[in-house]
């Protein structure tokens, strides 16, 4: 049985997600089909990684993998406050938490998930929006959820949703397990792209692999271009991981794109806002 340990601090940021993609390469290349993963955090362990590591499961089944997740006491503890395992879970030692993670997910699989989780999305969100910011939020938020299914080609798609209380950020992501952004364009708009320039490429407002496959030009990838100015005006942060390539947009720093020492599997999107209670948020 293959045994892999994460024990190192995981934030957002650049490290964390590099070694995040290692381990999930190690759990596609490896000959086994039985994996042990060991959650040993003592440090930090952000709520984007307890995220991260629920997809895991998912991940393991996609290579035809069967994974177990135990963790320390502290871990086992972040994932019950975060709504991952139930409470007769938290305190038991030695424990396989991966089939709670399974059962927890959030999988997405057509309109009606979208439609229910994005609903979900505005109506908890402790921030202030007006009723139109609020429809066009919604509808790109759908958009974000649809392409993935529609367009990433992976066998699941994977949302979640969750308050940082001590940053007073309301936060939602999404994990697909397809083949991810940058190989796709690759693949059907330019072989001589590296990842970083096809993950630009997609980025763009209009571009898509669609138009490539049907001849037609259809004006996609508005969802993505909304979300960031929704999080230009109203101080919020996108990230967006996918190949070796970890793209960060916020609007003290703009658009910055990071090279991962490994590649990760998939494509991950996250979006933070700022939820003080006394941001009115707006469009410009």
């Amino acid at each position: 049985m293959e045994r892999i340990v994460l024990d190192s601090s995981l934030t957002s940021t650049k490290p964390s997600y590099s070694r995040f993609a290692g381990i999930q390469q190690q759990i596609i290349s490896t000959a086994d089909s039985d994996i042990s993963v060991y959650v040993n955090i003592e440090t930090r362990l952000g709520l984007s990684f307890l995220f991260c590591i629920s997809t895991l499961p998912y991940l393991a089944e996609n290579h035809q993998k069967n994974i177990h997740i135990f963790c320390n006491t502290k871990s086992r503890q972040l994932f019950y406050y975060g709504g991952y395992i139930p409470e007769e879970a938290r305190d038991q030692e030695d424990l396989d938490i991966a089939p709670y993670l399974k059962n927890s997910a959030r999988v997405i699989k057509d309109v009606n998930d979208v439609l229910t989780l994005v609903t979900e999305i505005k109506k908890d969100a402790p921030v202030q929006m007006s009723e139109k910011v609020a429809e066009i939020f919604t509808s790109r938020v759908g958009e974000m959820y649809n392409n993935s299914i529609e367009h990433s080609g992976g066998e699941y798609v994977i949302g979640a949703k969750f308050f940082k209380n001590q940053k007073n950020k309301y936060c939602f992501s999404c994990y697909d397990t397809g083949v991810g952004i940058p190989q796709k364009v690759i693949s059907n708009i330019d072989s001589s792209f590296t990842d970083r320039e096809a993950l630009a490429w997609a980025l763009k407002r209009g571009n898509s692999t669609a138009n490539k496959s049907t001849g037609v030009f259809v004006p996609r990838g508005l969802g993505l271009d909304m979300l960031r100015g929704f999080a230009r005006a109203n101080d919020g942060t996108i990230r967006l991981c996918s190949g070796n390539t970890l793209y960060v947009y916020n609007s003290k720093k703009g658009e910055q794109f990071f090279e991962l020492n490994n590649s990760f599997c998939g494509t991950l999107f996250e979006m933070d806002i700022v939820a003080d209670n006394q941001h009115i948020y707006i469009l410009k």
